[in-house]
C-alpha cells in the first residue's frame, strides 16, 4: 500500500518552496494549478488558520480596501503595500527591515496594518507576533511559520529599549536561535525567514533607541520609520 498510495507533502512554513511554488495555509499554488492542502500543526497553530478561515468574497475585499484611495492616504497605502511586498523579500536576497508606522491615537495605523494581513489571513491573528506576552521562542517559531509572508505588531511603543533592539537585530537576521539535542546534534530548524514585520507606534522607535543608546546608529539602519499625517 505504501509503494502504490501518493505521498502526502506536509508543509512546516508557508511562502516559496523553490522559484515556481506559492505554500498558502489551506492551498499550494503554482503557475498552472491551485492544489487544496491541509495545513500541517505548525502552520495551523502559529497562524490559528483553521480556528479563523477565510470569509467573504474578493469584490467585498477591494471595495473596502479602496479607502485608501484618497488623498493624504499615502502613509497608509504604504503599510498596506507591505502585505504585498512581502514575498518579494526572499527573492532579492533581502533577509528582513522592520516597518514602523508613526502615528497618534486614532490615526488609522492598526486599520491599515491589519487590512495588510488580511491579504493573506485573518486580520488580527495571521501574522500578530507580541514580545511583551509571548516567549522569545514562540516569536522566533511564528516569524519562521510565516516564512515569506509579513508579520505585525500592535502599538510598539510599549517595548522597552532593551527589546525593541533586539527586535530589529531579529528581524535582519532572518534566523532563529541554533538548538541542539541532547546527542549535540543540531535541531531541526524551521526558524528561517525573509519578510517584514510592520509594526504601529505613538512615539518613534528611533527616538526611543536614541535616548537609550550613545550609538543606536546600527538599529536605525534595521528600521524604515515614517509619520502619518496629524503626527
Amino acid at each position: 500500500l505504501q509503494k502504490h498510495a501518493a505521498s502526502t507533502v506536509v508543509y512546516a512554513q508557508l511562502g516559496w518552496r523553490g522559484t515556481d511554488k506559492i505554500v498558502l495555509p489551506d492551498c499550494l499554488i503554482t503557475a498552472d494549478a491551485i492544489t487544496p492542502l491541509n495545513p500541517s500543526n505548525n502552520i495551523a497553530n502559529a497562524t490559528m488558520c483553521l480556528q479563523y478561515p477565510p470569509r467573504g468574497d474578493l469584490e467585498t475585499w477591494k471595495s473596502i480596501v479602496s479607502a485608501y484611495e484618497s488623498p493624504r492616504m499615502e502613509g497608509f497605502q504604504f503599510g498596506f503595500c507591505v502585505g504585498f511586498g512581502a514575498p518579494l523579500f526572499s527573492q532579492i536576497g533581502v533577509a528582513g527591515v522592520t516597518v514602523s508606522m508613526v502615528g497618534p491615537p486614532g490615526a488609522g495605523k492598526s486599520t491599515a496594518m491589519h487590512a495588510s494581513t488580511s491579504i493573506i489571513g485573518h486580520p488580527e491573528h495571521f501574522g500578530r507576533v507580541d514580545m511583551m506576552t509571548d516567549t522569545i521562542n514562540a516569536v522566533y517559531g511564528k516569524l519562521g511559520v510565516l516564512n515569506h509572508f509579513a508579520a505585525t505588531m500592535d502599538e510598539s511603543s510599549n517595548l522597552p529599549p532593551e527589546t525593541t533592539s533586539d527586535l530589529l537585530y531579529t528581524i535582519t537576521r532572518g534566523q532563529g536561535r541554533q538548538r541542539q539535542t541532547r546527542t549535540g546534534e543540531a535541531r531541526d530548524n524551521h526558524g528561517n525567514w525573509a519578510l517584514p514585520l510592520l509594526t504601529t507606534t505613538n512615539k518613534s522607535l528611533l527616538s526611543k533607541l536614541a535616548a537609550f543608546k550613545d550609538d543606536a546608529s546600527a538599529e536605525s539602519v534595521r528600521v524604515f520609520e515614517y509619520n502619518l499625517p496629524g503626527n
